[in-house]
């Protein structure tokens, strides 16, 4: 089966993404867009002559952004890859590592979190947010939301409002928890660097909901949840080429890699310095 990167992480990838997918000329899609603002995908598969079920001739690798900032200048994604952030905290990662220089123990096998005289059950895991709120928020963090998150596509990754471009999100959860700022802001005071990194990864290593699909949907036939994961594909690259064009953006996609998932450091197609990232993919007056 002929393999496709998809890419939308800027128009023009997106653009040639959806000819090499769909094998029409990029040409013809952008006369097509140029006629057609804010086109549906149904009138784009029609005007094409594209049957749904073609979708599933090619088999998809999807590219994907992620931020991160560390000291060691990325060494330790060649020995371990990209991991979630269950891997990280416990693998000799920069945050590993960091944590426990800081003499902060997040022990899964003895559910807790030990920091100087505190202590914190993490047993239970996240059930919602209740009267503690930082200790929830560490919860869902460590359970509900430590798969790989990146961007499909976006004006500047790096604006993104949690702030990881200065240090991980859960840094700053822990602080808030551990009553101890330092925790947060000795990570930025040891100059670490900030990087995006550009990966690719099979179609099925992404969470269902990444591409819309409902709960309810996961016990359809698996034809079904693939043509779906599809179709949103091909809509969002649509919505990257006519935003780009018309209304000089470029629409904000999450990504969310399934829990158990590792991005090999072969699948990181490119690591950027911040610096990189801006020249590369955001457009000046961003």
């Amino acid at each position: 089966m002929e393999t496709v990167l998809y890419d939308i992480t800027t128009a023009y990838n997106a653009l040639n993404s959806l000819s090499e997918y769909l094998d029409v000329f990029p040409e013809d899609i952008l006369n097509f867009m140029f006629c057609n603002k804010d086109c549906s995908l149904d009138k784009f598969l029609d005007h094409f002559n594209i049957n749904k079920d073609s979708l599933l001739d090619k088999e998809i690798y999807v590219a994907s952004l992620h931020v991160t900032t560390n000291n060691d200048k990325c060494s330790s994604l060649e020995k371990y890859g990209l991991r979630n952030l269950r891997d990280a905290i416990q693998l000799d990662t920069p945050v590993g590592l960091y944590l426990r220089d800081k003499r902060i123990d997040i022990d899964f096998i003895k559910n807790q979190i030990s920091y100087k005289s505190q202590s914190y059950d993490i047993s239970g895991g996240f059930t919602g947010f209740g009267v503690n709120h930082d200790l929830d928020l560490v919860l869902y963090k460590l359970f509900d939301d430590y798969q790989i998150n990146g961007f499909f596509s976006d004006d500047n990754v790096l604006d993104y409002g949690g702030g990881v471009k200065a240090r991980p999100e859960f840094l700053h959860s822990l602080a808030e928890l551990l009553k101890d700022q330092d925790i947060e802001y000795d990570w930025i005071r040891q100059k670490t660097q900030c990087y995006v990194l550009k990966y690719k990864a099979d179609l099925s290593k992404f969470a269902n909901y990444t591409f819309d699909i409902k709960k309810h949907e996961y016990y359809e036939e698996e034809n079904y949840i693939e043509l779906k994961k599809r179709l949103w594909l091909v809509k969002e690259g649509l919505n990257v080429i006519n935003d780009d064009m018309f209304y000089d953006m470029i629409p904000e996609r999450y990504s969310y890699m399934n829990f158990d998932v590792i991005i090999p450091y072969s699948d990181i197609v490119n690591i950027y310095t911040s610096e990189e990232y801006e020249k590369t993919f955001v457009k000046k007056d961003s």
